[in-house]
């Protein structure tokens, strides 16, 4: 063996729902900005994705014989930059 490797299952499906969450915060504190500057939001001008999530990343096998495992976490991230047209 040469190494391990922690993988999420489903990770498309997770990562899906963190990109929709993402959208929606942005959309709600666009629409609090914009009530503050005295405007309505707009229609979306823009949006990009900040890098997807962390990857999995190996590890060096233990050498020493029976060393256990223990669960983790692996996080999954997406960040998003929206742009919205203000109006009136």
């Amino acid at each position: 063996m040469s190494g391990l490797e922690f993988v999420v299952s489903q990770q498309s499906k997770l990562l899906d729902q963190a990109r929709d969450e993402a959208i929606a915060d942005a959309r709600r504190k666009a629409e609090l900005y914009a009530k503050a500057a005295g405007a309505k939001l707009g229609a979306v001008a823009s949006i990009s994705e900040e890098g997807s999530s962390s990857q999995p990343r190996p590890m060096q096998a233990m050498r020493a014989a029976g060393v256990p495992i223990a669960p983790g976490e692996q996080t999954l991230r997406a960040a998003v930059t929206v742009s919205y047209e203000l109006t009136h």
